[in-house]
């Protein structure tokens, strides 16, 4: 896992979906994982700075207004890569 290093902290912040395959072998020697539901003020101000300066970039799939639908059955099923954005 190249997001993380020994000793390291990795959290997973936001309801995007996807998955992360974690077994014994798969991390670094004592890399802590969490997830969060809602973080503070502070760690949307720091997420957003990264956000702007570049360091992080958002998954999204695009969809035209007429597949809306076929935009939330990827969520019911789990499908669908990062986050759903409907076109007019």
């Amino acid at each position: 896992m190249a997001t993380a290093r020994t000793v390291g902290d990795l959290t997973i912040v936001g309801l995007g979906g996807g998955t992360l395959g974690v077994s014994f072998f798969s991390v670094p020697y004592e890399v802590s994982i969490a997830t969060t539901y809602w973080g503070s003020r502070l760690e949307l101000v720091e997420v957003l700075d990264l956000g702007a300066r570049g360091l992080i970039r958002p998954t999204t799939t695009h969809f035209p207004l007429e597949n809306a639908l076929d935009a939330y059955r990827q969520m019911r099923d789990g499908t669908l890569e990062g986050r759903a954005v409907i076109v007019p």
